[in-house]
């Protein structure tokens, strides 16, 4: 006769994912963040007159961008990648338009080397999502790649 039920209760500990871990498997905080972080970096390296000071935090901020976005989709197989990018995406561009529609009104905002008002606000949103949509499609079809080449099984099986 087939038993349907356990003689023995097993109890199933749930597993505590480590806090850094856990803030980077929801999209919703490590994307806001990212938002809200890149603007006001923009805001403070456009404040200065430095072109190399400039150049050099516009690099830094690319780089903050796609590691908060790998750090994100690492915690994923490749094949979520592409609903969790868009889900990355909306989520911080949606924060970072928003604080700049907040330090356009405290007059902070920049548009070059003249502070920006109301009427920019459109142009530099589209501008914003152009480059981080080209910027994360690039970077996650290389880093997707990258991950199943090194992900691939080298040379024959052998059974053991």
């Amino acid at each position: 006769m087939v038993r349907f039920a356990p003689r023995e209760v097993v109890h199933w500990s749930a597993e505590q994912l480590h806090p850094l871990r856990a803030f980077a498997v929801r999209a919703l905080e490590p994307a806001g963040l990212t938002g809200l972080l890149l603007r006001l970096w923009r805001v403070l390296i456009l404040s200065s007159s430095s072109v190399l000071v400039v150049v050099g935090g516009l690099v830094v901020g690319v780089l903050f961008f796609l590691g908060m976005l790998a750090w994100h989709l690492g915690n994923f197989p490749v094949r979520h990648w592409p609903l969790r990018t868009v889900i990355f995406l909306a989520v911080s561009v949606a924060v970072e338009l928003g604080t700049s529609a907040i330090l356009i009104t405290l007059h902070l905002e920049r548009l070059g080397s003249r502070l920006a008002v109301r009427a920019d606000w459109w142009s530099m949103a589209g501008q914003t999502v152009l480059e981080r949509v080209v910027a994360a499609a690039v970077f996650v079809t290389m880093l997707g790649m990258a991950v199943q080449i090194a992900r691939r099984p080298r040379g024959p099986r052998t059974h053991s």
